[in-house]
């Protein structure tokens, strides 16, 4: 059984966007942290991912259906980690076919891209089984 990442995102950058804000101030912490210090930036992320939640209506399938749309169109300024075959999965069940035609297209750039950068025999081979699946979806967006 393989696994499919989704909704991998940087809930402070997505949190800015959401709040209208330029990128957030990234927590540094020295070796010897306080914990009261610890303690307050754990707090202000956990509010941040309470905003997160509001924004999309809440804890809940919709909600999380809501979040991960939201996170896919605004891959760029909520940091969005990459692009996988679970978001691009994701699109096509939450009906958003036009999004999963750009995810793919995405995807393969970034491949076609690595491959580029880095050819060598061990990447030629993983991007054949992603030029595969990546087939195989698009087959089953058109089909549906």
């Amino acid at each position: 059984m393989s696994r499919v990442a989704f909704l991998d995102f940087d809930v402070l950058a997505a949190s800015s966007v959401m709040d209208g804000q330029d990128g957030p101030d990234q927590p540094v912490f020295d070796s010897e942290v306080q914990a009261e210090e610890f303690a307050r930036i754990v707090e202000g992320y956990s509010r941040r991912m309470d905003r997160i939640w509001d924004f999309v209506g809440g804890v809940s399938v919709q909600g999380l259906e809501n979040l991960a749309i939201w996170a896919m169109r605004n891959r760029d300024r909520a940091c969005t980690m990459s692009t996988t075959m679970g978001d691009i999965c994701a699109a096509f069940v939450y009906g958003e076919r036009q999004l999963a035609y750009e995810l793919i297209a995405e995807l393969r750039s970034q491949w076609e891209r690595r491959v580029q950068q880095e050819p060598r025999q061990a990447v030629f081979e993983v991007y054949d089984n992603v030029r595969l699946g990546i087939e195989r979806l698009q087959d089953a967006v058109r089909l549906h």
